[in-house]
């Protein structure tokens, strides 16, 4: 089996999963990073090496002027358009207000951004553009790593008042970054729980909606609740915070963990304007195709309605995109379907998600999308091949299908239009070929 193993760095895994491993991710950033080696010490000593080198051999080498250019500080952005400041500044053609310094940086060096980041240089690797404070208006969230691939936290680049605004949030915060713009974090305060930001002035801060004391404080848990000013007796709206039982807490993490997330890209030219296109227009799944390979599956949504006036309004993806850490294997569309005279297809529709299932008894995950609004769906099913490192094009189901993993039978049950109940028994000759091995009627109209 081919190792395509995920390279180790801070986005080999997606800032994303269950609340139990949320919440050990958090652990793990607030125990610090690990010591490092005394770098200092061992650069100056190659540093007095050289130079005693240098005066032994009696050379003496002639001083290169720096490049000014490099140094040339860069304007803000010349446009009122959001789309066209955001891309002149994630390119580097334009600087940014930051607004903890309250200076002007630009994207090739993003140290004075993070506190205490020491003389280490901080750079942003991974991007992605949402609306995370609900004015329609998006963000761009830039990951931020220092040299040794360090969790160095996150720069937010907000539009305001015709400029591109700043801010920094540490590495605590905005984990597990969902695409309505919700995450799970470790407030300033210490709370453990998951909200939303809100800016406020020249500030951003954390507004919890649950939130626990402390990680390690399992029995106190809270919820937020929105008081208006006629309720509290006061002039502004504000938050009142009342305990729950752990029970509900969990039940929400649970939920929260379940939206879809945001997907990081690499900063490049390409990826910036395509993000900055369709900002916030996707869903993200992972799917672990063997214990060293995770994919990333990036659903692009649309309406099925604006695909086809004909079809049903509701939420659909136009395309799927599988990548393998970085690489993109391949794309997958509604042309890529195997259509039949037996199933109407209707679009990927998004209403449930994606089934992720072996189907075809060959030990790696397949996965299926409904795409029909009748009483039997129908899903379609692609089936992944190891060889080839791509989703194969299936077969359609209805949407109860039984996977039997002693029999190795599917059994597909559906009903007719007299809603006579119907169940297709089926099992595969090859990975990729099934065949009909029973047709009955369980039930009767």
């Amino acid at each position: 089996m081919k190792n395509r193993s995920v390279p180790r760095s801070p986005f080999s895994t997606a800032l994303s999963g269950n609340a139990h491993e949320t919440e050990l991710r958090i652990r793990n950033i607030v125990s610090g990073p690990k010591k490092r080696p005394p770098l200092l010490l061992v650069a100056l000593m190659c540093a007095v090496a050289l130079l005693c080198g240098n005066l032994v051999s009696c050379q003496q080498s002639q001083t290169e002027e720096p490049d000014a250019s490099l140094n040339t500080p860069l304007a803000a952005p010349d446009t009122d358009n959001w789309k066209d400041a955001f891309q002149q500044v994630l390119l580097g053609q334009a600087s940014f207000l930051n607004s903890g310094g309250n200076q002007m940086l630009s994207i090739h060096d993003l140290t004075p951004a993070v506190p205490d980041s020491s003389d280490l240089h901080a750079q942003a690797l991974r991007f992605t553009v949402l609306d995370l404070d609900g004015d329609d208006t998006p963000e761009a969230v830039l990951w931020l790593v220092l040299e040794e691939n360090d969790n160095a936290g996150f720069l937010i680049l907000r539009w305001e008042s015709g400029s591109v605004q700043g801010y920094y949030r540490p590495s605590r915060t905005l984990m597990s970054l969902k695409t309505d713009g919700s995450f799970t974090c470790l407030s300033d305060s210490a709370d453990f729980g998951f909200g939303s930001l809100v800016f406020d002035g020249s500030q951003c801060r954390e507004q919890l909606d649950y939130f626990r004391p402390s990680l390690d404080d399992k029995i106190n848990c809270f919820a937020r609740q929105f008081v208006t000013p006629y309720s509290s007796g006061s002039q502004e709206p504000s938050d009142l915070y009342l305990p729950i039982e752990p029970e509900q807490f969990q039940l929400a993490a649970d939920l929260q963990a379940k939206k879809p997330e945001v997907y990081w890209t690499e900063l490049t030219e390409e990826n910036i304007s395509a993000a900055l296109e369709e900002p916030n227009k996707y869903h993200v799944y992972h799917i672990n195709a063997t214990p060293d390979q995770t994919l990333t599956l990036l659903c692009h949504t649309t309406t099925a309605d604006q695909l086809d006036p004909s079809r049903p309004n509701c939420d659909a993806y136009r395309y799927i995109q599988v990548f393998d850490g970085t690489e993109l294997l391949q794309t997958i569309s509604e042309d890529t379907v195997v259509q039949d005279d037996s199933h109407l297809f209707e679009g990927f529709l998004s209403v449930d998600g994606l089934d992720v299932r072996d189907v075809n008894f060959d030990g790696a995950p397949d996965f299926g999308i409904l795409c029909g609004l009748s009483y039997n769906g129908p899903m379609y099913w692609f089936l992944w091949d190891e060889q080839t490192q791509q989703f194969r094009p299936g077969f359609f189901s209805a949407l109860e299908l039984t996977v039997n993993e002693d029999t190795q039978l599917l059994i597909d049950s559906w009903r007719d239009g007299l809603a006579a109940r119907f169940q297709d028994t089926y099992r595969f000759k090859t990975p990729w070929e099934r065949e009909l091995v029973d047709h009955r009627q369980v039930e009767f109209p």
